[in-house]
């Protein structure tokens, strides 16, 4: 939810308040929901190096700060708690709070956004691809082409069609 909100947030920039109605469901006066925006952007990026993460290492960073786990970061969170189910309740919450945020990243920081797209889709070495999916990794045989204009166009036009 936090890579969908900022490639649609990125795409919709000029027009933020339509935007955050139609995708976060809030409305309010003109221009306040890109006030909002830059002061949730703003907190991010003073709170994280959001410039040297990914996707996954900001979501597992924020997620460690919210339930103030004092472990050795997310990954260990992942593999101590990570079987635990999450009710679906908090699911719903937390994916709007990173739609939210993947949306204030997007309209205000592109560029930071892109580049975190870039770092969570970057190549594997083919080897190392096929060494984890004979292991039994839960990925496809063919590493996925993905670039940020293609997940960009598939996204919008999917958000186009569900408004």
């Amino acid at each position: 939810m936090f890579e969908l909100g900022g490639i649609l947030g990125a795409r919709h920039a000029a027009k933020t308040d339509a935007f955050v109605s139609a995708f976060l469901g809030m409305s309010g006066a003109s221009g306040i929901a890109e006030r909002v925006l830059v002061e949730q952007a703003s907190r991010m990026l003073q709170g994280h190096l959001l410039p040297a993460m990914n996707f996954w290492d900001y979501v597992g960073a924020a997620v460690t700060d919210r339930i103030g786990y004092k472990g050795e970061g997310w990954h260990t969170l992942v593999s101590e708690r990570g079987t635990q189910k999450v009710p679906p309740k908090l699911a719903l919450t937390n994916a709007w709070e990173y739609a939210s945020a993947g949306s204030a990243l997007g309209t205000t920081h592109p560029d930071v956004l892109r580049a975190m797209f870039e770092r969570t889709h970057a190549r594997v070495p083919e080897e190392e691809w096929q060494f984890m999916y004979s292991a039994g990794l839960d990925i496809e045989p063919k590493q996925p082409r993905n670039n940020y204009g293609e997940a960009e166009g598939t996204e919008n036009n999917n958000f186009m069609e569900y408004c």
